[in-house]
């Protein structure tokens, strides 16, 4: 009975907003309550998302690499081969997010049936970057051993893909190493 319940909660959102994204369009709404994370938990992601991003404008690397986590692929639940986090680092030096406003939270269905501890998220807001001023930014963020990581998007005209070193065989799809 519960699974109906979530499964028409996820319907309601999907049929409400047009697209399945929960947007904060009120202040006293609040974006986090709307895609089931609980209260408790909400503190600490809205600080660790802060962490990350002043993490990247104040050049601390090493955090900004511990804070992505051990999984380069929430929805796979793969780890990240070391190559990758570099690689992924050394993607984000060169365009250091500044600061980030949260404004749409959205969750995948994919998930929906997993335990909360095995769910992502995608946080959609807008990011200030060094000489390039104000765009869109997506980061999915995902929790592991009691704690929120992250993982970087890069944005597309139609959507969002990972940000995963492409693979050394040249071919135009982004995969793993």
């Amino acid at each position: 009975m519960g699974r109906i319940r979530i499964l028409l909660f996820a319907l309601l959102v999907a049929v409400g907003s047009g697209v399945g994204l929960i947007s904060a369009q009120r202040k006293d709404f609040n974006i986090y309550d709307a895609v089931r994370i609980p209260h408790s938990l909400q503190p600490s992601l809205i600080q660790r998302i802060n962490s990350f991003v002043e993490a990247q404008r104040i050049n601390q690397w090493d955090r900004v690499a511990e804070m992505l986590g051990p999984l380069s692929n929430s929805v796979r639940r793969s780890e990240y081969k070391s190559v990758e986090k570099e690689w992924i680092v050394e993607q984000l030096k060169a365009k250091p997010l500044l600061s980030f406003t949260p404004k749409v939270l959205s969750f995948s269905t994919a998930s929906i049936d997993l335990p909360f501890a095995k769910r992502w998220w995608y946080i959609e807001g807008e990011g200030k970057f060094r000489d390039v001023g104000a765009e869109r930014v997506v980061i999915t963020t995902y929790r592991s051993n009691d704690e929120w990581y992250f993982q970087p998007m890069v944005v597309t005209e139609s959507g969002w893909e990972p940000l995963l070193k492409p693979a050394s065989n040249k071919r135009l799809e982004r995969t793993r190493l």
